[in-house]
């Protein structure tokens, strides 16, 4: 039966794919970029960074010997910084291109499922993958009632058992594109789905209840402080040297405030004098939900701060909510540029609590 539902799948995948920019290529270092960037990203908003990056960086040879700030330049507003550490650091060190999945995994930033689709695409090696897709497909397909690693590493074994004589590279994206566009987490389209006629959650009427959900990870809430000391026209900015998410970035100071710390404490802690606020921004990084107050000041300042021209801030990989930061402060300056000296600290006001 499962041979029948393959030749379904494969024959549904040909006619009904997605054109997408890295689909038709076996080139594996624009696979392996693509997958990279789709870990934790949605397709489309994927798209255009990958075709900036590779226009920018079509090699490994030329990310491998760009500066750690031109690559975070082009990865920008992508998110997930790390990520594009790892691939610029594994390339600077990479005489070739891998080949075997178990070659990938030796690869910084490349775990299981990624080193198994880079293999099974560009070089055509049997092994499947098991992203949230092809565990979902799976866990209904079968009925499984495994959740988290459990899952994958079943989802991972029952798909390579049904990849048969096919192309492991085609039936892999098969099976992820099902997950994606048909048999999707909310409002899957079962009817639209070559697969139902042997899906076990379909013939149940239980398909929302696979797969198993794992427990939520509780969220937790920060407050960070940052500065923007400006003087005539420039605004003092420091490389991030150190983060588990912005390291090699450039940012306002910014210090994070334990809960029984002040904005006072934090205005203190970076020097500030004579500070006035510019902005309030709200992000989110994996659980941690942040929230980042931004002020101005005319004077003081940590040690070690480059000086840099206002209106050139976009050149400067910045994290998404300093950036945001940046465009208030750029905004607050013209406004006073036009209304007379002094007229910083009325413009900030203004943009008290932009988001």
């Amino acid at each position: 039966m499962y041979r029948a539902l393959s030749r379904r799948l494969v024959d549904w995948y040909r006619k009904n794919k997605r054109d997408l920019p890295w689909r038709g290529t076996q080139d594996a270092y624009a696979i392996w970029v693509s997958e990279i960037m789709l870990q934790q990203t949605r397709v489309e908003t994927v798209i255009p960074y990958y075709e900036r990056f590779l226009s920018r960086f079509p090699s490994v040879k030329s990310l491998g010997g760009a500066s750690i700030e031109e690559v975070l330049t082009v990865w920008q507003g992508l998110g997930y910084y790390q990520r594009a550490r790892r691939i610029h650091r594994a390339a600077s060190t990479m005489k070739r291109l891998p080949r075997t999945a178990s070659e990938w995994r030796e690869v910084d930033g490349v775990g299981r499922y990624t080193a198994n689709a880079i293999a099974s695409i560009a070089f055509g090696e049997r092994v499947a993958v098991a992203d949230g897709n092809v565990c979902r497909v799976m866990a209904r397909l079968f009925g499984l009632q495994e959740c988290g690693g459990a899952l994958e590493r079943k989802a991972e074994e029952l798909s390579l058992s049904m990849m048969g004589s096919h192309a492991p590279g085609e039936w892999n994206q098969a099976v992820m594109e099902l997950g994606a566009v048909v048999c999707t987490p909310i409002t899957p389209q079962c009817s639209a789905c070559p697969l139902r006629g042997g899906c076990a959650a379909y013939s149940k009427g239980r398909v929302p209840e696979f797969p198993a959900k794992e427990r939520a990870r509780s969220s937790v809430e920060e407050r960070h402080l940052c500065v923007c000391v400006v003087r005539g026209g420039k605004v003092g900015v420091r490389q991030i040297e150190s983060d588990r998410w912005w390291a090699g970035m450039y940012e306002f100071p910014r210090v994070v405030l334990r809960a029984d710390e002040t904005t006072e404490d934090g205005l203190r802690a970076l020097n500030a004098c004579g500070a006035s606020q510019l902005a309030t921004v709200r992000h989110t990084v994996t659980h941690h939900r942040i929230t980042l107050e931004a002020y101005v000041a005319r004077s003081g300042g940590p040690k070690g701060l480059s000086f840099r021209d206002i209106s050139q801030l976009s050149e400067l990989p910045m994290p998404s909510a300093q950036r945001r930061v940046a465009t208030a402060l750029a905004q607050a300056v013209s406004s006073a540029a036009m209304n007379g000296r002094g007229a910083v600290k009325r413009a900030s006001s203004r943009a008290r609590g932009r988001r």
